[in-house]
């Protein structure tokens, strides 16, 4: 009697479909119509090439550009271009071309309450804090709790010397939930301005709760302790400030030699987030092999980007073309050796072709990568018993692992393939106490109860 199957696919596909959940949720527009997907019946295609990116960019922002062009070409009657190509200029810092940009997208999409957060945004750094004032009421005029638009109406205040404005433009953002340590910070530098220093101290406390190397935090700490009289308190939070000051400016040199030797990197990597924008839009509207060329592109500029390796072996998994999945699999862990959870995908990938050695070989990797793996130390219980890896000591290696994942994660899942390491090595009793507790914890699991019964019957 079988009470155990010989062999089992691993448990990838969950972690697959969330990832793509992920992405088709960051892609999902706040507005514009996207084509319908229908599901294709034909025979996977070809690996797709490589988007003819030259070898050498003199301007990535031209290059930029150029691709925005092509997309707008391709998609008519879609606002996310416009808003990708306004994105383009905000990233190479040509805010004046940005803004046109924004103010065109908005045209088309006037709901869009974060275009209208960027433009506030841009013409305050260009000092026409009036105009951006405008922009944020209007982000607030059709998003009440847009994040983040109290906050820097706030800032015009304090620019403009309106701290009692300023003060109740920054509750406001309290108020709307959506206030980090920099609004506390604010909004006790306001009431230090305003020689509220009891309060100031509440919500600068609140600050550095939120976050303890908070720098502007511990300085307005120190001067609200100092003129409430309490001169041993102010010293403490001055030296804490000095010394998060030093480490910060420490961070700014080596952050400027980094910069200086990877001169150029900046752009690579804006160029890869433009790839990877488009690839989104071009997902949208259901062009396939645009999208999976966009995010290709965005890896030959940022290779060790793990999300979007991940992305394009699931786009290829998703069209059914497991080969190419692999491929770009393999590529992936070539530049991303000790990512646990990339080998542990991949490794998913090679049980699927039913290339059991290779899937156990990764999944090692991964277990040495991250030994509290929970996900790859089951999968390496499982398949180390589905294909007599190590032989005589299959069942040997297998117990270590399952075991190690029933002690870092006890549930159901990890019990029930523990138990049947323990029901293949011999040890019935063992399985069998095993089993009684993966039903505990999943009472309603059908299959865990019939294993349970015929394990019990057997004994």
């Amino acid at each position: 009697m079988r009470i155990f199957p010989v062999s089992g696919a691993p448990l990838f596909t969950g972690l697959i479909l969330l990832l793509l959940a992920l992405f088709m949720s960051a892609c999902e527009p706040k507005n514009g119509k996207v084509a319908s997907t229908k599901k294709q019946v034909q025979a996977p295609p070809p690996p797709v090439p490589f988007p003819p990116v030259p070898e050498k960019i003199t301007d990535y922002y031209q290059h930029c550009l150029s691709l925005i062009k092509v997309v707008k070409f391709k998609i008519k009657n879609f606002d996310k271009p416009l808003f990708d190509e306004a994105r383009i200029h905000e990233r190479f810092g040509h805010d004046d071309e940005a803004i046109k940009a924004y103010q065109k997208a908005v045209d088309t999409s006037p709901s869009r309450s974060d275009a209208y957060m960027s433009i506030g945004f841009l013409l305050s750094q260009k000092n026409k804090f009036k105009e951006a004032a405008e922009a944020y009421h209007t982000a607030l005029a059709i998003n009440p709790k847009e994040p983040g638009a109290h906050m820097r109406l706030g800032l015009i205040h304090i620019h403009e010397g309106q701290v009692p404005q300023a003060i109740e433009a920054y509750k406001k953002e309290i108020e709307n939930k959506s206030a980090n340590a920099n609004t506390y910070n604010f909004l006790g530098q306001a009431y230090l301005q305003d020689g509220n220093n009891e309060e100031a101290l509440k919500v600068l406390r609140k600050c550095i709760q939120l976050d303890k190397n908070h720098l502007n935090g511990h300085y307005g700490m120190s001067q609200a302790l100092r003129a409430l009289q309490k001169p041993e308190e102010s010293a403490k939070m001055l030296a804490r400030f000095k010394e998060l000051r030093k480490l910060e400016k420490e961070a700014e040199e080596k952050g400027a030699e980094n910069e200086k030797a990877n001169l150029g990197q900046k752009d690579r990597g804006l160029t890869a987030e433009t790839y990877y924008d488009l690839s989104q839009t071009y997902q949208l509207v259901n062009l396939k092999l645009e999208s999976l060329q966009m995010l290709q592109g965005s890896l030959i500029f940022e290779p060790k980007n793990v999300m979007r390796q991940t992305l394009l072996i699931d786009l290829h998994r998703k069209e059914g073309n497991l080969p190419a999945a692999l491929e770009q699999g393999k590529k992936a862990v070539e530049v991303l050796p000790k990512d646990d959870k990339l080998l542990y995908l991949v490794a998913g990938l090679y049980s699927d072709s039913k290339d059991i050695l290779n899937s156990g070989k990764l999944l090692q990797r991964a277990v040495r990568a991250n030994p509290n793996n929970v996900d790859a130390l089951r999968e390496l219980a499982r398949t180390i018993m589905a294909g007599k890896i190590f032989g005589k000591r299959s069942a040997e290696q297998a117990l270590i692992y399952a075991k190690r994942a029933v002690d870092i994660k006890e549930n159901s899942t990890n019990l029930d393939i523990l138990a049947w390491v323990q029901y293949a090595g011999g040890d019935k009793e063992s399985a069998r106490i095993s089993l009684q507790r993966a039903l505990e914890l999943d009472p309603k699991n059908q299959a865990i109860k019939v294993r349970l019964e015929q394990l019990e019957s057997s004994l």
